[in-house]
């Protein structure tokens, strides 16, 4: 096992990667500015194809890059454990993305590796045999059997949050490191051989900008007056996963107990109760990646690694709402606008049970949550399928790359509006979790009702056999003891 890197260390590799984004961000506009140029000529032949696919394997590396860098500077820039856990989880969803693109799972007919190297083109079959091999050797350990529900967790939540909770628990830093390590050192050996292949048959790489994306560097700056945001947020953070931690170790309790005493069946009983408790945690993990995300974006020292952030902060919006309520509608290009049919903790837990079993009180609250998270599903900031797609995915279904397009959005993406609709749905969530602890109370009441009956008639047929007994018994010691012992397991009933 080797040593830790010392703080030093960890400095010097922090520091950088801040240059690694001040160069590659500059090479990936003028890649894709060259890759949109040579796209708008009309001239079909095989030499443009392979350009255009030496650059798609270059501006596939590069976004990767500041992509990973991204989420490795804010996991090092974290001051929490669950801070941390929230950005190394982004690391799995990136490496996912990127090798399903360039690589493929199982055939990977259409992957843009295969598609390079045989595209007629000779490429020299030592730098061919390297890759493959480093991707072997990476798929390997990468690519285990839960690696797709690790990106999911990431990405989509699970309407059994306790296996989310687990699984950002079970997060090494060390072990995701190494990996990522593995995922670089292909990208960097991809990298090598567009150089070289650019070198040896003289294509340019890249073009002066025409675009000034300063321009939207200058515009896009969101005031944090004092820090006030920023600090209000990390106090928000630290007492939300410790809120977290709580509710994690009393669902954990009854399994605890069950093994300690021998009375593992006891899950089955509380069962409803540990259920109960979903809604709530899926509700801290959105309130808690959106606190993370917004903590990444100020302490970010780039302008493309603030815009990174703030495009999860997006992702984390569109799929809290889609799990917490879903949406009414589409905003996805080439689709009809048609109602989704949907399952969303709101509609289909909290909202039914508080109506049909809550006060006038709580009803009123409920009816005011749902106008409220009603209106933000309507949103079409919020509501923008097209755009979660594209901030998650690499590729599109049709075969054809998000990059382009997305990295043009991603630059002018607006903080304001990001952080606004950001902040719209983190004010609801506290109310939703009160409603949603009203709902466990409600149910805990129900459950307790229906075990009081089953304690009754417990104790209705103690009382019968203990009579039969006695009745039938002459030694008053007996007839003692059988008192005793069942007085107490009355007593215990009644509880």
């Amino acid at each position: 096992m080797g040593r830790k890197a010392t703080k030093q260390q960890l400095d010097t590799i922090y520091k950088s990667m801040g240059e690694n984004i001040s160069s590659m961000y500059p090479s990936l506009l003028s890649v894709l500015e060259l890759y949109r140029v040579l796209g708008s000529i009309d001239e079909q032949s095989e030499g443009k194809r392979f350009w255009m696919d030496l650059l798609r394997v270059d501006y596939f590396v590069l976004f990767c890059h500041l992509d990973i860098v991204t989420a490795i500077r804010a996991e090092q820039r974290a001051e929490t454990v669950w801070e941390k856990r929230i950005h190394l989880k982004y690391l799995n969803v990136i490496q996912t993305e990127i090798f399903k693109a360039m690589f493929g799972f199982g055939k990977a007919k259409h992957c843009l590796w295969k598609k390079f190297c045989n595209n007629g083109i000779n490429i020299d079959e030592k730098d061919r045999t390297e890759i493959d091999a480093l991707v072997a050797d990476y798929s390997g350990t990468f690519l285990h059997t839960d690696s797709k529900d690790r990106r999911d967790f990431a990405i989509h939540y699970d309407f059994d949050p306790i296996k989310v909770y687990d699984f950002l628990c079970r997060l090494s830093e060390e072990e995701e490191m190494k990996q990522v390590s593995k995922f670089l050192e292909i990208c960097h050996r991809l990298l090598e051989l567009v150089y070289k292949i650019s070198s040896e048959m003289h294509l340019p790489l890249g073009m002066p900008q025409i675009q000034d994306y300063s321009l939207w560097e200058r515009l896009n700056f969101f005031p944090d007056k004092d820090n006030q945001l920023l600090l209000k947020t990390k106090s928000s953070l630290n007492s939300y996963c410790k809120t977290l931690d709580s509710i994690a170790n009393s669902y954990r309790l009854p399994e605890i107990v069950g093994k300690k005493f021998g009375a593992e069946n006891i899950i089955s009983h509380v069962q409803p109760i540990r259920e109960s408790i979903h809604p709530g945690m899926l509700l801290l993990f959105i309130y808690i990646d959106i606190c993370c995300a917004v903590i990444a974006y100020f302490s970010s020292e780039h302008y493309i690694e603030k815009q990174l952030n703030l495009r999860h902060l997006n992702v984390i919006v569109y799929e809290g709402m889609k799990k917490m309520y879903g949406f009414k509608n589409s905003n996805t290009k080439g689709n009809n606008n048609n109602e989704k049919a949907q399952s969303a903790f709101w509609k289909d837990f909290l909202y039914p049970i508080i109506i049909g079993e809550g006060n006038d009180d709580w009803r009123n609250r409920a009816l005011v949550i749902e106008k409220q998270l009603e209106t933000l599903a309507y949103d079409s900031s919020i509501n923008d399928e097209d755009l979660r797609n594209m901030s998650v995915h690499i590729r599109e279904k049709n075969d054809s790359d998000y990059i382009p397009r997305f990295t043009d959005k991603l630059i002018k993406m607006n903080p304001l509006v990001e952080m606004n609709k950001a902040l719209k749905f983190l004010k609801i969530l506290p109310d939703v979790m009160r409603l949603d602890q009203e709902v466990a109370n409600i149910r805990y009441t129900d459950i307790k009702r229906v075990q009081d009956q089953r304690n009754r008639e417990m104790i209705n047929k103690l009382e019968n056999i203990r009579n039969i007994v006695l009745q039938s018994c002459r030694d008053e010691e007996v007839k003692e003891s059988l008192n005793q012992s069942t007085e107490k397991l009355i007593s215990l009933l009644k509880m």
